[in-house]
């Protein structure tokens, strides 16, 4: 058997092979038991080194303050197997040179200006630290070891004889730039390697207006193009630093970074790109099995065979510049657990698979995008949120569906060969053994299809499947024209078109039976009318009433029965039939007055005000507001700012919402679904968050200043004061009885046919060909061309009314301009009997009479509201031609001018 040398420095690389069992009354040699302490020592050393590990296990961190340095307690564990350990925390304040005179330890013989550190002013000459002392060290743990002689022993008694094995631990100080930097390890490799995390596409920041992008970035499009520029240069960026890491060459194998040139580049956005979100989606994933794969490397730190000459007699604790708390130290011994088969071979194999699946995915990727796959229908499959491992989610068919790479490697390393589910693999009955567990649905073969068909396979899929989620249309576009509202209910709305078009409805129905009776009563009693009257027209009044039942019909099936179904078709038949309606019941109304006389108030008269068309107009106005600020609120870009979170994950979690953004289109079978986002949460139509409708419109009047000529008094009083005796009364009884005298003559001898004349003009003025007759000859001409004035303006102001509230017929303000030009011209004939009445006045001596001052305001009133152009330039040309045919009347030219200023004003 060898005999182990004692003064062997380093003591695992020369095992001892066995040691003697003693016998009785064996004589016991020095080398028998030196041996059995051998043989321990070195079984001590090598369960150590090799089943426990290597390296710094915990503490011995250091610190420096000021010119102190710290060391908390700590053990650790050379490479020989020595046991380092400091059962407290040392504070060391001074240094003295050192030289390794005895031991002799190869790692420190040629490093000069070692300083060993101690807690006082030991061994003699120390001197106090310095912080310039203390710049660009390295702070060790030495293990001076070495075999010494006895101090005193003699050849005839010696009881001290046999070598001393001397172990004194040292805090040295070693020069910066004498110490070789240590190799880091896979795990300390891992944490230099950036974290590569895909960049969002920013969604909810600028305008969008459509889904490309023409160069002005307001295009969806653009948002992810912008993202996916970014993640993939993070990882080309990562995967240049890996290259860099020699230490990781045999865990990249056998793809390498072949794969890293494969990665797809982000698209030019100013055309719609198909599958944009796809490739948005597989950087996603691209980074997820990149940082699993980093994570792998973490794992990786244990050895089955300790490098025994790494430290066999020191422990270096770390630099004097650097922290302790955040690795990598390159002047640190990290500590190297032991490892077993069982816990290091799994883990470099994970590691390597991991790495693989980078290669695999990249590759299914461009290979399935070169030839997209013929997805037939809509599928939801159950998976789990985007959150967990890659490998344990749903695998997508952007992939192929033909996949045959590496998916979830655990389970491959179980030794699960069975393919994940994906859209290939899926059944119907892939919901009938999922619940709970389920947080989170796939969507698969929607794109680039109709909207109404995808809308309808997914509420058939949610229906069948018992599945927890919303479904949203947004169009992308920002114009409402074409977008579809959100599901809403207008309650208040709903209660109002209710009463109105029960209303309306009633009142339809009350014109059509009318009308019936109408067309009935004429055929029935046409013999008793009156065959000479040219005012009474039977066949215009039946096809008037024939045409207002058939508008009343019209408009009584464009009212629907829910407001949800009243259409921009229905409003339109409604209005026009409505129209027609009114229009037929005039003429109605006109002729039945000639036909039966004096008649009560019909169902046409009621239908005919102007009020019912008022709110039906102001209702639909409100409606139509509110559904174009709804239709807004469903664009895109106002979805977003109202529903925070909105990202594409491939699906929707449960009890989430899914949005389907589609393509602006008049046709609904073009409307095609472009994207897909998610709400964790389910969004509904707020109707707080619509603004408060502004008050109608209601019409103002501007009243201008209107000048105020005062007249010029003519009129003169003469008091003559007469003594009152029983002559002077008689006399006046007399004169006044002579007067009523001659009145009542004149009463009695009126002139029927003439006063017949002018009611027959006054009736007919402004509709037919009758010549002016001289109102000189009627008894109160003046009257006469009032009442025929003040008819033509109360039916110029009654057109004006009806046309304010839609309820007039199209030829309203042909109608107003003609009875504003009969105003004027009826003006004409009174202003002539003024005249004459300002010459005889002037002529006695007296004050024009009140009434012809009277006339003269009422015309200056009524011009002042007229509205056609044509009825003011009427007046404007009377006023004119009388001022200087009247020229020499100041009276009649100061009211002229009066009333011509108010027209020009």
């Amino acid at each position: 058997m060898e005999t182990a040398l004692i003064n062997q420095p380093f003591k695992l690389p020369h095992p001892v092979a066995g040691f003697s069992y003693f016998a009785e009354d064996q004589v016991l040699t020095a080398d028998h038991l030196n041996q059995l302490i051998h043989y321990f020592n070195y079984q001590q050393r090598e369960t150590r080194a090799w089943l426990i590990g290597t390296g710094i296990i915990c503490g011995l961190k250091i610190s420096i303050d000021k010119a102190h340095v710290r060391i908390t307690k700590g053990c650790g564990i050379s490479s020989d197997g020595d046991l380092f350990s400091l059962p407290a925390d040392l504070v060391l304040t001074h240094s003295a040179a050192f030289t390794d005179e005895n031991a002799k330890y190869p790692f420190l013989h040629e490093i000069s200006g070692l300083l060993q550190l101690s807690p006082d002013g030991k061994p003699q000459g120390a001197t106090p630290l310095t912080e310039a002392l203390l710049k660009d060290k390295i702070v060790a743990l030495y293990l001076e070891s070495y075999v010494k002689e006895p101090d005193f022993c003699s050849a005839e008694n010696c009881d001290n004889q046999g070598k001393i094995q001397h172990n004194q631990l040292h805090v040295l100080l070693i020069p910066r730039g004498k110490v070789a930097a240590l190799a880091p390890s896979i795990a300390e490799i891992a944490i230099t390697l950036p974290e590569v995390f895909p960049t969002r596409a920013e969604i909810q920041k600028g305008h969008i207006v459509k889904l490309e992008d023409s160069g002005g970035k307001s295009g969806l499009q653009s948002r992810f193009t912008n993202a996916i520029a970014a993640t993939q240069k993070s990882l080309t960026d990562a995967l240049g630093e890996i290259k860099k890491q020699a230490a990781l060459a045999p865990l990249l194998e056998p793809s390498g970074l072949s794969w890293a040139s494969q990665l797809i580049t982000a698209p030019n956005p100013a055309s719609e790109v198909p599958g944009l979100q796809n490739i948005y989606a597989f950087y996603q994933d691209i980074c997820q099995a990149y940082r699993e794969w980093r994570d792998s490397l973490f794992q990786l730190t244990h050895s089955c065979t300790p490098d025994l000459a790494a430290h066999p007699k020191h422990l270096l604790l770390g630099d004097t510049t650097s922290t302790p708390d955040h690795p990598p130290h390159p002047f640190r011994h990290r500590f190297i657990p032991a490892g077993t088969d069982s816990a290091l071979t799994p883990h470099l194999r994970r590691s390597q698979l991991l790495w693989q699946r980078l290669s695999d995915l990249t590759t299914a990727f461009n290979a399935a995008r070169t030839t997209p796959p013929t997805l037939s229908s809509i599928k939801l499959l159950p998976t789990k949120n985007p959150g967990v491992a890659l490998g344990e989610r749903t695998r997508p068919v952007y992939y192929g569906t033909n996949y045959s790479g590496l998916w979830n490697v655990d389970s491959y390393l179980r030794g699960d060969l069975r393919p994940p589910l994906s859209y290939a693999t899926a059944t119907p009955t892939v919901f009938a053994t999922t619940g709970w567990e389920t947080d989170f649905y796939r969507l698969e073969g929607h794109l680039g299809k109709p909207l109404k068909d995808v809308e309808a396979q997914l509420k058939n899929l949610r229906r069948e499947h018992n599945l927890c989620f919303e479904i949203l249309a947004i169009q992308i576009e920002d114009d409402p024209t074409f977008a579809i509202p959100r599901p809403h209910r207008f309650f208040d709305l709903e209660t109002a078109y209710h009463n109105q078009r029960t209303h309306l409805k009633l009142q339809l129905r009350d014109v059509d039976s009318f009308a019936d009776r109408i067309g009935t009563s004429l055929t029935e009693g046409q013999t008793r009318i009156p065959s000479n009257d040219p005012k009474i027209n039977l066949t215009e009044t039946r096809a008037a009433a024939g045409q207002a039942k058939v508008h009343a019909i019209a408009a009584q099936s464009a009212l629907p029965a829910k407001m949800s179904l009243l259409s921009d078709t229905h409003v339109q038949t409604f209005s026009t039939s409505y129209i027609g309606a009114i229009t037929q019941s005039h003429v109605v109304n006109k002729n039945i007055g000639f036909i039966a006389g004096h008649v009560q108030t019909t169902p046409m008269d009621r239908f005919v005000q102007p009020e019912v068309s008022a709110k039906w107009k102001l209702w639909h106005d409100l409606l139509l507001k509110r559904r174009r600020n709804v239709a807004k609120l469903s664009t895109f870009e106002k979805f977003v700012e109202a529903n925070h979170g909105l990202e594409h994950l491939g699906g929707v979690p449960r009890g989430g919402t899914l949005v389907l953004v589609y393509s602006a289109s008049a046709n609904e079978a073009q409307r095609i679904v472009k994207a897909d986002f998610c709400l964790p949460y389910f969004s509904y139509f707020d109707l707080n968050s619509l603004e408060e409708e502004e008050a109608p419109v209601e019409p103002e009047i501007q009243t201008p200043l209107i000048p105020i000529i005062p007249p010029i008094w003519t009129q003169k009083y003469d008091w003559k004061v007469a003594e009152l005796t029983p002559l002077s009364i008689n006399t006046l009884l007399l004169a006044e009885t002579l007067k009523i005298q001659t009145n009542l003559v004149g009463v009695l001898d009126f002139k029927v046919q003439e006063n017949f004349k002018a009611f027959e003009f006054v009736a007919n003025f402004g509709k037919t060909t009758t010549p002016v007759p001289n109102f000189t000859d009627f008894k109160d001409p003046l009257g006469l061309v009032q009442e025929e004035m003040e008819y033509s303006r109360q039916r110029a102001e009654k057109l004006r009314t009806a046309k304010k509230v839609n309820g007039a017929t199209p030829d309203v303000d042909e109608l107003i301009k003609q009875h504003e030009e009969n105003y004027a011209k009826a003006a004409k004939v009174g202003f002539n009997l003024v005249a004459e009445e300002s010459k005889i006045a002037k002529t006695e001596g007296r004050s024009v009479a009140p009434e012809y001052k009277n006339f003269i305001g009422t015309v200056a009133n009524d011009t002042f509201q007229m509205e056609s152009q044509t009825g003011k330039d009427a007046i404007k040309g009377v006023t004119a031609d009388l001022a200087v045919t009247h020229k020499n009347d100041a009276f009649m030219v100061d009211n002229l001018k009066r009333i011509n200023g108010i027209v020009g004003f």
